[in-house]
């Protein structure tokens, strides 16, 4: 039983196009907090505390 984008497989254009989806949706989705925002201040000043316990206390 042939899998269903088997005739695809050799296609060079679908890669293309599979390429171009994948770099777009990456440019799309930006996961990072505005360095003015309160969650961003929080975690900064935190960090050092994180880093002390889990690096030096390990």
């Amino acid at each position: 039983m042939n899998s269903f984008l088997e005739p695809f497989r050799n296609s060079f254009v679908i890669k293309v196009i599979i390429f171009i989806a994948m770099l777009f949706y990456n440019f799309v989705l930006n996961a990072q907090v505005d360095d003015n925002s309160d969650l961003y201040k929080t975690l900064k000043s935190k960090d050092s505390i994180i880093f002390k316990r889990g690096f030096n206390l390990c």
